[in-house]
């Protein structure tokens, strides 16, 4: 049976550049205190804390989106057994990333993609004594989630799942391995949940005035204390101002007159947010 992950994980919450009405203003939107809840996690029976000094953690890359599972096997005179399993990416075309690629026959990579329209939110399978299958669990906008078609690896005698807190999805996976029957088997995949981000574009104007800029997430809450970057690409300037208790970031310099970009790099807890007059 499933069991909690030991280890404390900040959940990212999502940011929303917003629009104000004064000139070169950005309004990047906060929601609420940054969340420390555990992160949602699948284990076999042997996962023990700490047992692997190397959790794998994998992501997608800048640029692209999670589109499911990627599930790698090895197989010997037995079974398959999973021995990795990671988000599938897919650039800004929708182009799914390459497997990798291993000379050995034993290997073998399964892309479990979730449906058009639907993202990634969480997992499920069944363990025993290691992670033994998994499959993606799939929603779409406004949907419930939807449990997909598990990898074609064997074994595991309890289902188990899985799920960020919608609205978050799935942004990272983190798995402990340990030494089993000739191949490094997964004793347990935890989840990194990221909310969507919203951006709308900022406002023009035609004097000089300091950008400002409102740093929240989808539920409006101010992001309080997080840098937001100006720049003005027509006159090289730049500015960095820190958001107040509003959420308010008020760069001191006039660097408008021109187009000006607000941008939010983002952090272990808030994904990042830009947005261009």
């Amino acid at each position: 049976m499933s069991r909690p992950h030991p280890a404390s994980a900040r959940r990212p919450l999502a940011v929303a550049l917003l629009a104000l009405t004064l000139p070169f203003v950005a309004a990047v939107g906060s929601a609420g205190a940054a969340g420390s809840d555990p992160a949602p996690v699948v284990s076999g029976r042997a996962y023990v804390q700490g047992a692997d000094p190397a959790p794998v953690l994998s992501g997608c890359p800048a640029g692209s989106t999670v589109r499911g599972l990627r599930v790698t096997s090895t197989s010997r005179d037995y079974s398959p057994l999973a021995t990795a399993i990671a988000p599938l990416c897919a650039d800004a075309a929708g182009r799914l990333s390459d497997p990798p690629v291993s000379s050995e026959p034993a290997v073998v990579t399964e892309d479990l993609p979730c449906p058009t329209g639907s993202a990634l939110t969480g997992i499920h399978g069944n363990v025993g004594v290691v992670v033994d299958r998994v499959g993606p669990v799939c929603t779409a906008p406004g949907g419930q989630p939807t449990y997909g078609p598990m990898s074609t690896t064997t074994g595991g005698d309890t289902l188990v799942a899985a799920l960020c807190p919608a609205p978050a999805r799935v942004a990272t996976t983190t798995v402990t391995h340990l030494a089993f029957a000739d191949v490094d088997a997964i004793t347990s995949v935890s989840l990194g949940c990221r909310v969507p981000t919203i951006l709308a574009k900022l406002t023009g104007g035609t004097v000089q005035v300091g950008p400002r800029a409102r740093l929240t997430t989808t539920t409006g809450a101010p992001v309080v204390g997080r840098k937001v970057r100006f720049t003005s690409a027509r006159l090289g300037a730049a500015c960095t101002a820190t958001t107040d208790a509003r959420g308010v970031a008020a760069c001191p310099l006039t660097i408008a007159l021109g187009p000006v970009r607000a941008t939010f790099a983002g952090d272990d807890t808030y994904e990042p947010a830009s947005a261009s007059s």
